[in-house]
């Protein structure tokens, strides 16, 4: 469930915001792993290393950076952190 930056001359895109919502993140000094039930009743098993804002910030971004938001399609596994980016187009 990956994520993509995309750093720009003409502005800076995020892609996909991943599935597990920054706020649900609680560090334990190691993976974290989480299982999701889809709105169909299938089953996922997720490994959180990190919340996305870290990620970001580790390589110098703030979600009020990022100046374009893009989901592939609308599933809770691309669009659990679009709302950190609500200053996005």
């Amino acid at each position: 469930m990956a994520c993509f930056l995309v750093a720009h001359p003409k502005g800076t895109l995020i892609w996909d915001t991943g599935a597990i919502p920054d706020a649900d993140w609680k560090p334990t000094g190691g993976a974290v792993a989480r299982h999701v039930t889809l709105p169909d009743s299938q089953q996922r098993d997720v490994t959180m290393i990190k919340p996305l804002k870290a990620q970001l910030a580790e390589i110098g971004y703030l979600p009020a950076d990022v100046t374009y938001l893009a989901l592939s399609h609308y599933h809770y596994d691309h669009t659990a952190n679009a709302n950190a980016f609500i200053g996005a187009t």
